[in-house]
């Protein structure tokens, strides 16, 4: 039996940096979507659709989403934060 398991991934504070910077805001939302995207090869996911800043993705197993939600955190804690 194949079972899929579903993740919603959204980006941090993004309501309240568009608050601040909108312009900000979507430059921010578009890398995010180029690193979640980029990320769901790797580890066996597709994207199901987006709402706003956030995704519903699904993957093979239980153990995929929790790679992907741990790596794509990994990587924008590596990035340098913008001022807004």
């Amino acid at each position: 039996m194949c079972q899929r398991r579903s993740n919603c991934h959204e980006q941090c504070d993004y309501s309240a940096l568009s608050q601040r910077n909108e312009a900000l805001a979507l430059e921010s939302l578009e890398e995010h979507r180029r690193v979640v995207r980029g990320l769901l090869p790797r580890h066996g996911g597709w994207e199901v659709k987006t709402t706003g800043d956030g995704f519903l993705l699904e993957f093979p197993s239980a153990l995929a989403p929790v790679q992907e939600a741990v790596e794509s955190e990994r990587i924008a804690r590596a990035q340098p934060s913008q001022p807004a």
